[in-house]
């Protein structure tokens, strides 16, 4: 099994994981939990195998995602999304 295909099947559309937790309620912890992805729209592995193991929540989640431009040179400007989703805030 390549790690492409180990990924894709470690992972879960965010939807799906963001109605799971609604259903179960889990703990919260205080403070933040920061992922990275390079696709918002699924559920990081390291963030579902984090709550497989620890059954718990940080207060915020949020997914970092960041996307680089195929040219040599750009602007200096930054932009960046924030969307929050079920209470707690995902970028």
């Amino acid at each position: 099994m390549t790690l492409g295909q180990y990924v894709r099947e470690a992972t879960l559309p965010i939807q799906d994981f963001l109605n799971d937790i609604a259903e179960r309620k889990p703990e919260r912890v205080h403070g933040t939990a920061v992922f990275m992805t390079l696709n918002p729209n699924i559920a990081p592995p390291a963030l579902l195998h984090s709550f497989k193991h620890y059954k718990i929540l940080h207060d915020q989640v949020v997914l970092l995602s960041i996307s680089t431009k195929r040219v040599p040179r750009c602007l200096r400007k930054v932009e960046w999304r924030c969307r929050t989703r079920s209470g707690s805030t995902m970028c």
